[in-house]
């Protein structure tokens, strides 16, 4: 994750540095030195190094494409995501944003154990249905509504493969997630008053620029509501993915970019495009098997084709004079 960035990108590496040494006082730990770690050596799988990671890396890739003219009508954050959107919209200054992020992982690292999550391919109505078929004193909840027919559960491993059981003669899609955490369940209630703590003293300003549309509460949210309560709720409610896609839709965004090392939510906005009876684009910056410099340009240059006004200043410095092409010479012949 990044290494092919910091090898072809002098750039990207001196973004990453800096962010590094911002990081460092607060992690505990070194970004770059776990971003170069071998396979042997990653501790990805802990949530208290894996998200400062990709917080750096989501604020290295939209700082990248700023500098190549892209600057966004809107940020949304899919849970640990909304820190990066926060410090991209303006409401966060990067000091806060890195408060946030290392305070948040370092909490929720101490309920690693606790629980697992599943995918499942039900409607948000469709999963409490099944879970009030299965009856009271189920350890679970709905994590996350991804989008119209996708959600995302937390809870104890015995009560999530119950529900897979359940669901598997229906041929419903159920699949458990690689994490040893349930994420947006009660299993985050013993970290509040740690969250409400280490954050009291937070100072989020009114967003200067892009619109950043809350997926704790579905809809555009001004930077001063981002406190303490607030990173208290994204880490406890769950996720209204599709109910803040469908306001972003509302307020007439049809190009969306995923920033980050991989992108893994194409399919659920593409289905939130598809409900909301919108034609949209849904582009990557980033994926694992394509990750490198000439992607993320291309990026960039398709999301400049893609904009009503593409901000052309930063590849063209100079006013050039505008000439007239002469047209094509269509031989005129009736039939």
């Amino acid at each position: 994750m990044g290494q092919k960035l910091m090898a072809e990108s002098e750039r990207f590496a001196a973004i990453v540095a800096d962010l590094d040494a911002a990081m460092l006082p607060v992690a505990g730990f070194s970004i770059i030195r776990e971003l170069q770690a071998d396979e042997f050596a990653s501790r990805l799988h802990d949530t208290v190094v894996a998200q400062p990671l990709l917080f750096a890396i989501q604020v290295a890739v939209t700082t990248l494409l700023k500098e190549q003219g892209i600057q966004p009508a809107a940020v949304i954050g899919h849970s640990v995501g909304e820190v990066a959107a926060a410090w991209a919209a303006g409401e966060l200054d990067l000091g806060q944003a890195i408060r946030v992020i290392c305070t948040r992982s370092t909490a929720q690292g101490m309920t690693c154990g606790t629980g697992r999550m599943a995918a499942v391919g039900l409607s948000e109505t469709a999963m409490k249905d099944a879970l009030a078929e299965l009856g009271d004193g189920l350890d679970v909840e709905i994590a996350g509504i991804n989008s119209p027919d996708n959600v995302t559960i937390s809870g104890s491993i015995n009560d999530l493969e119950r529900i897979g059981a359940h669901l598997e003669p229906r041929g419903v899609f159920f699949r458990l997630l690689d994490l040893d955490y349930a994420f947006h369940s009660r299993q985050m209630d013993p970290i509040e008053a740690r969250l409400a703590e280490s954050l009291a003293d937070l100072s989020p300003v009114p967003s200067s620029g892009a619109a950043f549309v809350s997926t704790v509460t579905g809809g555009v949210l001004d930077g001063a509501a981002l406190d303490a309560d607030y990173w208290w709720r994204n880490v406890r409610q769950p996720v209204r993915f599709a109910e803040a896609m469908a306001k972003l839709v509302d307020l007439g965004c049809r190009v969306f970019v995923e920033i980050g090392p991989h992108a893994i939510l194409q399919r659920y906005i593409g289905e939130c495009l598809k409900v909301a009876n919108v034609q949209g684009r849904v582009l990557p910056s980033l994926r694992k098997d394509d990750a490198g410099i000439q992607r993320l340009q291309e990026t960039a240059l398709c999301i400049h084709l893609l904009a009503e006004i593409p901000r052309l200043d930063v590849h063209f410095s100079v006013s050039g004079r505008h000439v007239c092409l002469l047209n094509y010479p269509w031989q005129c012949e009736c039939y």
